[in-house]
């Protein structure tokens, strides 16, 4: 069996990696809170009704069921 190598990197690359994964958690956090206020809005408008769904359940397996987000959970 073969080992694997793996390399290190230097405290500059993982200061600029660890830089990214804030930026990428912060913009992740405000993003999250957006989806969560637009479908907020939609359930309070009904939205799943003036498109002519039979149930909020249905509207969201249509609307999202193809997204990441559905993936994920």
């Amino acid at each position: 069996m073969s080992e694997i190598q793996q390399r290190t990197m230097t405290r500059d690359e993982a200061e600029r990696l660890t830089e990214r994964i804030r930026l990428t958690a912060t913009s992740f956090m405000e993003t999250r809170d957006k989806l969560a206020a637009l479908i907020r809005e939609a359930q309070e408008g009904r939205a799943h009704e003036a498109l002519g769904f039979a149930s909020w359940t249905a509207y969201v397996a249509a609307v999202c069921s193809d997204t990441p987000l559905m993936r994920l959970s």
